[in-house]
């Protein structure tokens, strides 16, 4: 099962809606590391924050791919 994106949806995510949705995945994908696996989700229009995201989810966290807005 592939997990990405959470709860609420923003048509353009800010920094901290980037956060918080990557960590409601890291929670979900956590509960059955042997059976879901999660991208984590990035806007383009956030690039620092973005590249942050990406360096704590993929290169130090447990995801294998990127959702762009």
């Amino acid at each position: 099962l592939c997990v990405y994106m959470g709860m609420p949806w923003a048509r353009d995510p800010s920094p901290d809606d980037l956060r918080r949705e990557n960590d409601q995945v890291l929670q979900a994908i956590g509960k059955f590391p042997d059976r879901a696996f999660g991208f984590v989700y990035l806007n383009p229009g956030h690039v620092e924050a973005s590249l942050a995201e990406l360096e704590r989810c993929v290169a130090q966290g447990p995801m294998v791919g990127v959702k762009l807005w």
